[in-house]
C-alpha cells in the first residue's frame, strides 16, 4: 500500500482570496468569511478554537479525520488593524460605511457610531491576530497564518476595491499578467511586498510594527511551505 497523501487545509476569507491563490496552487480551500472580524466577537474570544470550528466543519464535509489533516493555512486581510486612532475622520458624504486614503495613511468614516463599532471590531481583530500569529499547531496539526495587507486587490492591484465586480476584475486582470507562480514571485520582489525573511513570524512581527496603512503580504511563505510538503512526499519523508 502506497503512502497516503497528506491534507492541506487552506482557510481563506471569501471568494476574492480564493479566486487569486487558485490559479497558483491546488490545494484544498475552506471559504469561511472573516471569522476574526465578526461583530460578536468578545474580548474572551479565542481564535484557536475558531479556526478548530472551520477545521471541524471542514472534517465533516470531506469525511477527513484529524489524522488526515497535516497542515492548516489560513490566510486573512489585515484591514485597519495597524491603523492608529488618529488616523481616523468622519466624513458624512461617503456613500460606503468607511474608505481607505492609502496616500495619507487616513481611515474615513461615514458616521462617528460606525468609526466607534469598526474601532472596536479592529482593535479586538487585532488581539486575535497577535495570538494566532504566534500559534504554531491547532489540534496538534501544523497550523500558519498568512495575510494580504490591506486587502489581497490592494496587493495586486494598489488599490482598494469595494465592488464584488471591481474586486473579480483585479484579479483576472493580474492573473492574465502574471499567469504563474515564478510570475507571481517576480511581481511580489520587484513591488518590494515582502520582507526579506522565510520565516512567517517574523513576517508577521514586521508588519505588525508598522503600525500603518502598508501594502505587504507574506503569501510567498504559503507558497514555500507547500512546497516543501510536496516536495518531501515526493521523496517519502514524513
Amino acid at each position: 500500500m502506497g503512502k497516503q497523501k497528506e491534507v492541506i487545509l487552506l482557510i481563506v476569507e471569501g471568494q476574492n482570496d480564493e479566486d487569486l491563490l487558485t490559479e497558483y496552487i491546488e490545494e484544498e480551500f475552506a471559504e469561511v468569511g472573516d471569522i476574526l472580524s465578526r461583530p460578536s466577537n468578545n474580548l474572551e474570544t479565542n481564535p484557536v478554537k475558531k479556526v478548530n470550528d472551520v477545521l471541524n466543519k471542514f472534517m465533516k464535509e470531506k469525511k477527513f479525520r484529524i489524522g488526515d489533516i497535516a497542515h492548516i493555512f489560513q490566510v486573512i486581510d489585515v484591514d485597519g488593524i495597524l491603523a492608529s486612532s488618529d488616523t481616523y475622520q468622519v466624513r458624512e458624504q461617503l456613500t460606503s460605511n468607511h474608505e481607505y486614503d492609502l496616500m495619507n495613511n487616513k481611515i474615513y468614516f461615514r458616521t462617528q457610531n460606525i468609526l466607534n463599532a469598526t474601532s472596536r471590531i479592529w482593535d479586538n481583530k487585532l488581539r486575535l491576530v497577535n495570538r494566532l500569529a504566534k500559534t504554531d499547531k491547532i489540534r496538534n496539526r501544523k497550523y500558519k497564518l498568512l495575510y494580504f495587507s490591506v486587502t489581497s486587490e490592494h496587493v495586486i492591484a494598489n488599490q482598494i476595491y469595494w465592488q464584488q465586480d471591481d474586486k473579480f476584475n483585479a484579479i483576472d486582470a493580474f492573473q492574465d499578467q502574471y499567469p504563474d507562480l515564478s510570475s507571481l514571485r517576480s511581481f511580489l520582489k520587484k513591488e518590494n511586498l515582502v520582507y526579506q525573511t522565510n520565516d512567517i513570524q517574523e513576517s508577521w512581527a514586521k508588519l505588525l510594527a508598522e503600525e500603518k496603512l502598508i501594502r505587504k503580504t507574506n503569501i510567498n511563505l504559503l507558497f514555500d511551505e507547500i512546497e516543501k510538503i510536496l516536495l518531501k512526499d515526493e521523496n517519502g519523508e514524513k
